[in-house]
């Protein structure tokens, strides 16, 4: 069985974008999948979201579903992060 892990949702485009979240995955990989929304096959329908929200914001979806934005997606990865608390 697969645990479910958070999904960061990340413009693979964006340099710094791709870098921070790509230290998080470092940091714990276990915990997080990243997500490219500059993929053309990346289907934000798919996750309930709408492309022009995943690109005008940061979004993750926690394990259970949650859809949080803003810095408020920031404060929940550090919160995951175990030397990060």
């Amino acid at each position: 069985m697969v645990k479910p892990v958070t999904k960061i949702f990340v413009d693979g485009n964006c340099i710094v974008c791709d870098f921070e979240v790509a230290h998080y995955k470092r940091l714990a990989p276990q915990l997080f999948e990243i997500i490219d929304i500059s993929n053309p096959s990346f289907d934000a329908a798919k996750f309930g979201l709408t492309a022009n929200a995943v690109n005008e914001k940061m979004h993750l979806m926690t394990r259970d579903g949650k859809i949080i934005t803003d810095i408020d997606a920031f404060a929940y990865i550090w919160s995951q992060l175990p030397f990060y608390k």
